[in-house]
């Protein structure tokens, strides 16, 4: 998945406004694949790589979050992501 965000990103020209980060655990095992999207704390969950292009025409382009891929997490901080 990551591999495939990275490389949308230099098809949208966004390398130099987006950081794709891997991440052990955001504590949310059962939303499948996930994507924080920070400083907005916006979490989506059940990511399929056929989300992706949504994800960053929308959320990332726009500034509209993608509701319908959304899901409730516990509010995490830059300090919670630092220990990763």
């Amino acid at each position: 998945m990551k591999a495939s965000f990275d490389e949308m990103l230099i098809d949208y020209g966004l390398t130099d406004k987006v950081e794709v980060v891997a991440v052990n655990c955001l504590k949310q095992c059962l939303t499948g694949i996930s994507i924080l999207v920070m400083p907005d704390q916006v979490y989506y969950g059940a990511v399929k790589t056929s989300d992706l292009p949504q994800l960053i025409e929308e959320h990332l382009i726009q500034g509209q979050p993608v509701k319908e891929l959304m899901v409730k997490a516990h509010k995490i901080s830059f300090l919670d992501l630092n220990r990763f």
